[in-house]
């Protein structure tokens, strides 16, 4: 039994173990991308302390839009924190971010999502940086059925059946050679992590292929309509904007300051309040995580609340989000986030030190 399990494990981890190596170095890269980012840039994440109230939203974003001659602010995001930054995002171009002083309507920066270090890590983690995202996304989605497979077996191969062999399967010999520690390495530190790397390969599926989400979401009696993940941050098409252009007209139309005191006045105690042209995204201080979202839409004409659509009533856009922050490592704050990026690294090094037991064997064997 053992035999033929060695030999799935070997058979799927020659093919798949380079883009294994190159989808867990990029996740990991990609756990903490807010952090570094606000590291490397904390000018246009923070300002610095005032006793000076926020400009009123109508007038900071018709001083934004004076300094921004070929596009226009679609969305904004303000944060319960009086040193953060508001952001925009702009109306032209995907996913385009303007990083806004609140009391004195400078924009400090503006970054287009696809011209970023961070694009480009999670381009080569989700589709190997191929533009069609067909046949890298495909290659991708297929080397994690393969991960699964392979922690699977390996856990299997791991598992000690006697007492005595307990210890030798869950400690690395120090005084050993070169190659035994290697194999300690592997067999070890695999063991360790194959728990999380079960996670981020199980959740990570889902944006491999609609077939999978789609029977995750019949396992959960959740009907799964087509569209991105992620509870409610995903923006609409280029087409969509343009029709929501025409509708609402001008800026002018918007009454920003009205909608946020309502939102105000609904959640006094938010961590951040999104407002677009029809509609606000607020994360409550109380969320379960960071996509636990409320979603308010409100009337044009009255500018009062029509609908709301909560998190915790939303079924689909509850495993999206847990997916998310399972994948991520952000469910759990900090301390997930530095296991998950542990996890990664370990099962980056997996392929790497299975590659280098194969050709020490395949040498072996030639002699």
């Amino acid at each position: 039994m053992k035999k033929a399990i060695k030999y799935i494990h070997l058979v799927l981890s020659l093919p798949a173990g380079i883009v294994l190596t190159i989808i867990c170095l990029t996740g990991a890269i990609l756990v903490f991308d807010d952090e570094i980012n606000q590291l490397i840039n904390p000018s246009r994440y923070y300002v610095e302390k005032t006793t000076q109230a926020p400009l009123p939203l109508n007038q900071l974003i018709d001083i934004v839009n004076k300094q921004l001659p070929n596009n226009s602010v679609s969305e904004i995001q303000l944060h319960n924190d009086p040193e953060r930054t508001a952001v925009a995002t702009l109306k032209e171009g995907f996913r385009v971010s303007a990083f806004i002083n609140p009391y004195s309507g400078e924009v400090l920066a503006i970054s287009p999502y696809r011209e970023t270090f961070f694009f480009k890590v999670m381009s080569l983690h989700r589709w190997l940086m191929d533009s069609s995202r067909t046949t890298g996304k495909w290659i991708t989605g297929v080397s994690t059925i393969f991960m699964v497979v392979l922690l699977i077996t390996g856990l299997i191969l791991w598992f000690p059946n006697k007492k005595k062999k307990i210890k030798s399967s869950i400690t690395i010999k120090r005084k050993a050679g070169f190659n035994r520690k290697l194999y300690d390495i592997h067999k070890v530190l695999g063991a360790y992590a194959s728990i999380v790397l079960l996670t981020l390969s199980l959740t990570g599926l889902m944006w491999s292929f609609d077939w999978y989400k789609n029977a995750v979401g019949r396992i959960f009696s959740i009907e799964m309509s087509e569209g991105k993940h992620g509870g409610g941050n995903a923006k609409g098409s280029r087409h969509e904007q343009k029709k929501n252009d025409v509708k609402a007209g001008s800026h002018s139309v918007i009454q920003w300051d009205a909608m946020l005191e309502t939102i105000k006045q609904k959640v006094p105690k938010y961590s951040y309040i999104r407002l677009g042209e029809d509609k606000a995204t607020v994360l409550p201080v109380d969320a379960l995580h960071e996509r636990a979202t409320d979603i308010y839409s409100f009337d044009a004409e009255t500018n009062e609340i029509k609908s709301v659509k909560y998190y915790k009533n939303e079924n689909q856009r509850k495993m999206n989000g847990w997916v998310y922050v399972l994948h991520t490592g952000s469910w759990g704050g900090w301390f997930t986030k530095i296991i998950t990026f542990i996890a990664a690294i370990i099962g980056s090094s997996l392929p790497i030190t299975g590659y280098w037991m194969f050709i020490r064997r395949i040498r072996k064997k030639h002699k």
